[in-house]
């Protein structure tokens, strides 16, 4: 499963993300993608330990169908 979210407060110790439903989540600074400012929406991927390589093949086809659709833009 994997889901947007959003940051919309940012320092050098935390970032606060959002998802959709208005949920907030707090997430270490240093562990962002480079670059992240506000503003910057990032793909999450949640993954079962238990079925990992079923649930590894589904975010493989996942993140592959999201960039045909930009490349295809």
């Amino acid at each position: 499963m994997h889901c947007q979210l959003t940051i919309i407060k940012l320092d050098e110790q935390q970032a606060v993300l959002i998802n959709k439903e208005k949920q907030q989540f707090v997430w270490p600074a240093n562990q962002l993608p480079p670059d992240s400012q506000v503003g910057t929406v990032l793909t999450c991927a949640l993954v079962n330990a238990n079925k990992l390589d079923q649930d590894d093949q589904a975010l493989a086809k996942a993140i592959l169908n999201e960039l045909l659709k930009k490349s295809s833009s």
